[in-house]
């Protein structure tokens, strides 16, 4: 069920599995998603970091555990879990009896060497039904190696829909999920903007 809450013993074993990974030939895609954000690399992902556990910038972060963790001189991997408070319409609640919490996996590789940060994530919460996979990745601007430029795209999977009758509900779920992705990522950013605004964060 979606309010059961996730503890430290399933974070690590959940981050043993592989990524359910979603391809734009199973599902519907959205478009990419770009961003410039005028600050280095260093300082965009040393400030990506500090929303974790829970940050004020970001209220729908309502907390993070990080099962695994791996550094090397120039790289680390990290698999997080991450709770988030999603609105869902009324009609989702009542179907697939969902609240307002959502379970995600992300999954990190920064290379500082190569100045590169790839995350890519999917819902833990609601995988039976639908699955959603969003990558994001950080580097630095093509045309100004002075900023940092963020790409991001969403692949949606209605694994209910493979099994029900959905009489529309497909379309339905797909314009919310992908409309969640492309409102929570115009949120993010401007979060990321504010925050690297902050004294703190130079």
């Amino acid at each position: 069920k979606m309010t059961d809450k996730i503890g430290i013993e399933q974070a690590e074993k959940i981050a043993k599995e592989p990524l359910h990974v979603v391809t734009a030939d199973q599902g519907k895609s959205s478009p990419v998603i770009v961003a410039n954000l005028h600050y280095p690399w260093e300082e965009v992902v040393a400030a990506y970091d500090r929303r974790f556990p829970t940050n004020p910038a970001f209220p729908y972060l309502k907390g993070t555990i990080v099962p695994k963790e791996v550094k090397t001189n120039d790289t680390i991997t990290r698999t997080r879990i991450i709770d988030l408070s999603i609105s869902f319409p009324g009609w989702m609640r009542k179907i697939l009896g969902v609240d307002d919490s959502l379970y995600v996996r992300e999954d990190s590789f920064v290379d500082y060497r190569n100045r590169t940060m790839l995350l890519r994530s999917a819902n833990i919460s609601l995988s039976d039904h639908v699955r959603m996979y969003e990558e994001c990745v950080y580097t630095p601007h093509p045309d100004n190696p002075a900023w940092t430029q963020k790409k991001q795209q969403a692949f949606l999977d209605i694994v209910f829909c493979r099994k029900h009758i959905c009489f529309g509900m497909k379309g339905s779920a797909e314009t919310f999920c992908t409309g969640t992705f492309g409102d929570r990522s115009k949120i993010s950013t401007q979060a990321e903007k504010n925050m690297l605004a902050l004294p703190s964060s130079t």
